[in-house]
């Protein structure tokens, strides 16, 4: 079987075990031991499948595999969608597909079937990205600088959205990022969609129709298979149409992996960066892959980043860079399902330098040993963030269907097994002690603010309504408390952000504060058997949780 084939296999699993993962968390139960130890240890198998070596794999049982997948999507969708109209036409070219022999075709027409139910966009906007990124493309038609963050800083008012509803990014000193955070294709692609008053997802959408089709002409007959069966899993659509906006950039970057041309691959590499930071990390494997040919790469990728973001960084240098780098900083409220759940929910704290020194260490670690998997690098890189959001991980197996970036001998520093398991042990162990560093000598900060319970206030339904709290302050300079809660129990991918009544407190001093839900939705269910409660002012924390 040859060695895209075998990704292609690594890929599919990877991409199984992360549908499965994304399952389990998919309530936020950030308190449930259970659900976050499975949680990290099938995210951590799904990036390492992608580093396996399938020696031989039995046609049959390939085949077997690729039926049994293909035949469980339309039981996941009747599951998600109630719609039986779907389930069994899908059905119907399943078996057509095996019957004729013909199932690359038929797995393409299974795809555009599926697609068809996702034309009816449930929700305009679904995220604060998308949300900004339209509002943006509305500025920008309007002649307004969409990066000066005064004239975003209405976009929730403006759109008749709900602050507290709308899954907005918690800033650590207070408020909510309202200021736009990435490079100007992310708003330029959702022009139509503004001029056409429609959802900026069907843009998206758009997208998630042009790969399935492109890999067609790409793939051969099972690898299509293994990739559509993998592409059709929820996750992938329904974060396209729920406002995800990757698939632009995961689009892109697969062009440029695809067409033959240097120049070409600049030129669709550059056109993924102008719309994402995202794909930056994997920059030294390009150039160390084409470095033969570093010119005719390098100047189209940055010719046409400029060509689309020049304007914004000639305009006003600060507020572009301010807007794109808000996302790599650790300004921003911590959550994820990579291995930064151990720190915010304070089992293993670690400071929020730690999550940009362990990312690089991995890719430094992937330029000396794993040139040629390069997807499974950036994955693990990913998974050591600072915050870790499914769209950060779920995206980097389908690489493995199009990897032609390291065709070339490439795959790294020549080493025997046993030297390369050397090396990577000290890279692991360099990991392991940075995180012992930064937990053991930063511990003053996850224990700033010392939180007691005076009282919980419930309604007549037993939901928690508010609570009544002694804060107090150890550490330097003043803070302003503010509040979120997390659950065993389902809950936002925030936690319960909190209103409180909190003032400025300097070291030493307390106050009793009423925390409380700003709106009904955000009440904790009687369902709740253990909570926490975590106070936060930029790196300053405390945390108390509680059995109810």
């Amino acid at each position: 079987m040859a060695l895209r084939y075998k990704e292609s296999l690594n890929a599919n699993i990877s991409q199984f075990l992360l549908f499965l993962a994304t399952s389990i968390m998919g309530a936020n139960a950030y308190l449930n031991t259970w659900t976050v130890v499975a949680d990290l240890v099938i995210v951590t198998l799904a990036g390492i499948v992608l580093f396996l070596d399938f020696k031989e794999v039995n046609e049959r049982i390939l085949t077997y595999i690729i039926y049994t997948e293909l035949a469980l999507i339309p039981i996941f969708y009747i599951i998600l969608t109630q719609n039986i109209w779907l389930f069994l036409f899908t059905y119907v070219i399943l078996g057509l597909g095996i019957y004729f022999r013909k199932l690359k075709l038929f797995s393409l027409i299974f795809f555009l079937a599926s697609m068809i139910y996702f034309l009816q966009i449930r929700v305009f906007f679904g995220t604060d990205s998308s949300m900004i990124s339209y509002y943006s493309a509305y500025l920008f038609l309007h002649g307004l600088n969409p990066y000066n963050p005064i004239n975003t800083a209405n976009v929730y008012q403006f759109y008749h959205q709900n602050i507290y509803l709308s899954y907005p990014t918690p800033i650590l000193t207070g408020g909510f990022v309202t200021n736009l955070n990435y490079p100007s294709l992310s708003f330029l692609v959702l022009i139509p969609a503004v001029l056409l008053k429609i959802s900026p997802n069907y843009v998206y959408l758009t997208f998630d129709l042009l790969i399935g089709i492109i890999t067609f002409f790409y793939l051969s007959e099972k690898e299509y298979a293994l990739f559509i069966s993998a592409y059709l899993i929820p996750s992938y659509i329904f974060y396209s149409t729920g406002g995800v906006t990757d698939i632009v950039w995961v689009f892109f970057l697969l062009l440029s992996l695809l067409v033959k041309d240097v120049k070409w691959k600049g030129v669709f590499y550059g056109l993924s960066i102008a719309y994402k930071q995202t794909p930056l990390a994997i920059l030294p494997f390009y150039l160390i892959s084409y470095r033969k040919d570093l010119k005719k790469f390098l100047i189209p990728a940055v010719l046409v980043f400029f060509l689309f973001n020049g304007y914004f960084i000639l305009i006003n240098p600060s507020y572009y860079i301010q807007g794109v780098v808000t996302p790599m900083g650790s300004s921003l409220l911590q959550i994820g399902y990579g291995y930064n759940l151990l720190s915010f929910t304070n089992i293993f704290y670690l400071y929020p330098l730690f999550f940009t020194v362990a990312p690089i260490l991995i890719v430094v670690m992937g330029l000396l040993l794993f040139r040629n998997k390069w997807y499974g690098i950036a994955y693990f890189a990913f998974l050591f963030l600072y915050r870790v959001l499914w769209n950060y991980l779920i995206y980097w197996p389908m690489f493995c269907y199009t990897n032609t970036l390291n065709s070339n001998d490439n795959s790294g520093i020549s080493l025997g097994s046993k030297s390369k398991t050397i090396i990577i042990s000290m890279f692991l162990l360099a990991i392991l002690g940075f995180a012992f560093f930064f937990h053991y000598n930063f511990l003053s900060y996850p224990n700033s603010i010392h939180i007691d319970v005076l009282k919980v206030n419930y309604d007549n339904q037993g939901y928690i309504v508010s609570m009544l709290l002694n804060v107090s302050y150890n550490g330097p300079g003043s803070i302003t408390p503010l509040f979120r809660i997390l659950v065993d129990s389902a809950g936002p991918p925030n936690g319960f952000v909190w209103i409180s009544n909190s003032t400025n407190l300097k070291s030493g001093e307390w106050e009793i504060v009423n925390v409380s839900a700003p709106l009904p939705q955000l009440y904790i269910s009687p369902d709740t058997k253990a909570l926490m409660i975590n106070a936060y002012y930029s790196v300053y924390q405390g945390f108390l949780e509680i059995n109810l």
